[in-house]
């Protein structure tokens, strides 16, 4: 079973904001990192490891204040970190 991870609409735009851990790791997600990610504000881990998510970074991860965690290895992801999530 396959999940398309690009196309899914975030239905929760109101919880969306408090939303502090966000793990979907070795789910089979497919597609790309929704840009709406950049919108969790209070978001602390985001672990998308292990999938089959493709494409660049979006831009708006750089817009996550409070990230300690993100784990976005073993995708097929293209293109240059942006500046402000490289350590």
């Amino acid at each position: 079973m396959h999940f398309d991870f690009s196309i899914r609409p975030i239905k929760i735009r109101l919880y969306i904001a408090f939303l502090y851990t966000l793990n979907v790791t070795r789910n089979y997600l497919e597609g790309s990192i929704p840009v709406t990610l950049g919108g969790c504000t209070k978001l602390k881990v985001l672990d998308l490891s292990a999938n089959r998510i493709q494409g660049e970074i979006p831009w708006t991860l750089n817009s996550l204040p409070a990230i300690e965690y993100l784990y976005l290895y073993k995708n097929r992801l293209s293109g240059d970190i942006p500046p402000s999530l490289a350590i």
